[in-house]
């Protein structure tokens, strides 16, 4: 059966308004769906507006979103850069140098200086005006410059204009110089001119050499003009050689010309050996020296190393002294190191010796040790001193 069109249309046209109604409901709901859900939208997929219609009309499309941010963090300047490690000293050294307390400077020197390179040293030091380079903190530092690369601060330091600091510095390089390579420094300090600078660095170079080669010292010291310098020198590098050499050392004293330094030399060796072999060091001394106070100087030496080993056998020695100023003086000093140690001892044997000036000076001295503890024995010892002529 066919519809009646105008049936149809008046239908239509009776439930037009409730399209239109319903359609304007479907585009207020999806706009309030979308608000309500947009929170829910996954980060970065691009929204849109469920619209009843599909016309993909562009304008009712959202960008698309950014990822959701983390929290805001506060706002902070920007970090300084590091400083360099030779920025870092500069400014823990001017702290530690601005100190007045010597306890407190030396803690912070201390501090600053810890894993500091020769290089830094030498970098910082140079830097310095000439007026800056005093005060022991600046020493310091070029100790340990002079310790990593003593050439190039020895190089530096003569060319400094203040005599004083040049000379201070000059030994300090020496010395470090010495201890790394001796033969070196050695060869520096000859080479230098006449002067006091040159005197001075010799004999550091030459007390560092005493140590280690006493030989190397010997011939600094005859490098050294003639006086107190030299001879100081000598008589340590001679002391130092007979410890390991005797029989060597004794043959280069013998060569020295000079009577009065041959004759110290030789005290001083006889004196270094006299703990190893006192009964050897005593022949030498009676029989290579001459009399006189150096050789007196030498003979009380050996006896007051030998009784602390075995006093008998330093007092048979003593014995045989004859009875002069030599003689009284080594009895002296053996009673009384002796005495020291045994009481008694000494005593027995004083009984042993003839009368004469040698027993008088020994009864005295032992005497002068009992009144300390026992001041009768004292008196009675001192009462058998016998009258000689």
């Amino acid at each position: 059966m066919r519809k009646n069109p105008k049936r149809r249309s008046q239908s239509d046209e009776e439930h037009r308004p409730v399209r239109k109604s319903f359609a304007l409901a479907s585009v207020i709901l999806g706009l309030s769906l979308a608000i309500w859900s947009g929170s829910k939208t996954p980060p970065g997929k691009a929204e849109r507006i469920p619209l009843a219609s599909e016309s993909g009309n562009p304008q009712f499309r959202f960008a698309p979103q950014s990822a959701p941010s983390s929290r805001m963090q506060p706002w902070e300047p920007p970090t300084a850069p590091k400083q360099g490690k030779l920025e870092r000293f500069m400014a823990a050294f001017q702290v530690a140098q601005a100190l007045t307390d010597p306890m407190e400077q030396e803690t912070a020197l201390n501090r600053c200086m810890v894993g500091l390179t020769p290089e830094t040293a030498a970098t910082f030091l140079t830097g310095l005006k000439s007026e800056d380079l005093k005060g022991f903190a600046v020493q310091r530092l070029f100790d340990c410059w002079a310790t990593g690369n003593p050439s190039e601060a020895a190089a530096w330091a003569q060319g400094q204009n203040d005599q004083e600091t040049c000379q201070f510095f000059l030994n300090v390089a020496a010395l470090r110089w010495a201890a790394n390579d001796l033969q070196a420094a050695s060869n520096w300090a000859c080479s230098l001119p006449e002067g006091a600078s040159r005197t001075e660095i010799l004999a550091a170079v030459g007390s560092e050499a005493v140590r280690s080669d006493p030989r190397e010292a010997v011939r600094l010291g005859g490098e050294l003009p003639a006086g107190t310098e030299q001879t100081s020198l000598i008589l340590r590098a001679a002391a130092e050689w007979a410890d390991t050499d005797q029989t060597s050392a004794l043959e280069w004293a013998n060569q020295i010309a000079d009577d009065d330094l041959r004759q110290r030399v030789t005290g001083q060796i006889v004196v270094a050996s006299a703990e190893q072999d006192p009964a050897g060091a005593a022949d030498i001394a009676l029989q290579q020296m001459a009399p006189g106070e150096e050789q007196d100087r030498t003979v009380v030496s050996i006896v007051q190393s030998w009784v602390q080993t075995d006093p008998a056998a330093a007092s048979r020695w003593v014995s045989k002294f004859p009875e002069n100023g030599l003689g009284r003086d080594a009895i002296d000093n053996l009673v009384n190191l002796w005495a020291s140690r045994d009481l008694v001892a000494p005593g027995k044997w004083l009984l042993t010796l003839q009368p004469g000036k040698l027993r008088n000076a020994g009864v005295l001295a032992y005497s002068q040790v009992l009144k300390r503890t026992d001041a009768a024995s004292a008196e009675r010892w001192a009462s058998s001193v016998t009258a000689v002529q």
